[in-house]
């Protein structure tokens, strides 16, 4: 099963809550033919109904264009959905998400006796 390991939220610059994914299989943006590793999904209110939207994106979050890739759905504002829509059209299965463990506080340094 791919995987889209959620590597940032709350991404900043987009018209909605935005988080930054790595794909594990790649999807393909139709109008430009390449294929993508990093995207970034956002939910926006447009028209009276939810949207969903993914788009290609540099590893730092930011868009590399503004096109709507696969998965990309209207009537629903949900991230985990858009992204099963994605797989399965892509791959014939839908992406799991994984969010990594947050990294451990580091421990405090002893003091001096």
């Amino acid at each position: 099963m791919p995987t889209a390991t959620q590597i940032g939220t709350d991404i900043g610059g987009y018209a909605g809550v935005a988080h930054l994914y790595r794909l594990s299989a790649p999807l393909t943006d139709r109008v430009q033919g390449q294929a993508h590793d990093h995207v970034v999904v956002f939910t926006v209110e447009g028209f009276g109904q939810p949207e969903t939207l993914i788009v290609p994106a540099r590893s730092d979050g930011s868009a590399i264009v503004m096109n709507k890739l696969p998965g990309s759905v209207t009537g629903i504002a949900d991230h985990a959905g858009a992204l099963w829509v994605a797989g399965g059209f892509e791959h014939g299965e839908p992406y799991e998400i994984v969010i990594p463990e947050p990294e451990p506080e580091p421990e405090p340094e002893p003091e001096p006796a």
